[in-house]
């Protein structure tokens, strides 16, 4: 199934949604996009607060470079967005990096 989000410019993008399963309209050749509910930065917002609190979360830890990866996927013609699945648990990489502690002065201690 593909959907259409409009943009808050107006302009619009198509995104593969994915198959739910159960009773398939026939068609007579391409398949024509349904027009989501939502507008794309709309449909985005659950997962901007997602995104966010992962962040606030994951700071006091203090390291260095934080990457999280997940996936997402586009749910039936409202248009909602969801953290992609793998199997029946929500996906996320996460990945911290701490450098080796400074000495007073900005020198690096030495490796031994």
């Amino acid at each position: 199934m593909l959907i259409e989000y409009s943009l808050e410019d107006g302009t619009t993008v198509l995104v593969q949604a994915r198959d739910e399963g159960g009773m398939v309209k026939a068609s007579r050749g391409e398949e024509q996009p349904e027009k989501a509910a939502k507008k794309f930065e709309e449909a985005l917002e659950p997962v901007h607060q997602v995104a966010q609190a992962l962040r606030a979360r994951l700071e006091d830890l203090r390291a260095d470079e934080t990457e999280v990866t997940f996936g997402l996927t586009t749910t039936g013609k409202l248009g909602n967005f969801a953290i992609a699945e793998v199997g029946v648990e929500a996906c996320f990489s996460v990945k911290l990096k701490w450098s080796n502690p400074t000495r007073a002065g900005g020198k690096a201690k030495p490796q031994t």
